[in-house]
């Protein structure tokens, strides 16, 4: 792999963590700041979420974000259950990659190299389809 391929390939990683970092705030701001007072309750213990048919959520259904530093795009939408999905592209470098985050922030996807991922985040674990594993977080977190 030449050096520009290099950089690019790092740009591209964490971006993709920026915008899952991102995407993941969406996750902490509480049900009634994202869909008015009266609008949805998320439940942490029965793991269904209840919407009232009466309003209308005010959080965007989806969006677009470009990265011109790195030539990525983003495009990514969530669905009335929490899950978000994010579509990237780089058109500099012909990349492609995708996510999706659950509501309580664990990831899956698919990486611009087509190796499938995932990443729970109450466990702390990460696995990659090209043998990646990785457990903990922080500096505590160890990979093999």
């Amino acid at each position: 792999m030449r050096g520009r391929e290099l950089v690019t390939k790092m740009n591209t990683r964490i971006a993709v963590v920026a915008v899952s970092a991102l995407l993941i705030g969406i996750y902490a701001t509480p049900a009634s700041a994202q869909y008015g007072s009266y609008g949805s309750y998320a439940s942490p213990y029965s793991g269904y979420e209840y919407t009232n048919p009466y309003t209308v959520p005010t959080v965007p259904g989806a969006g677009s974000t470009y990265d011109s530093n790195s030539g990525n795009l983003y495009n990514w939408s969530r669905d009335y259950s929490g899950n978000t999905t994010v579509y990237g592209n780089n058109a500099r470098t012909g990349s492609t990659w995708n996510q999706t985050i659950d509501r309580y922030g664990s990831m899956r996807g698919m990486d611009s190299d087509y190796n499938l991922w995932s990443y729970d985040k109450q466990s702390g674990v990460y696995l990659n389809s090209n043998g990646t594993v990785c457990f903990g977080s922080g500096r505590s977190r160890t990979c093999y």
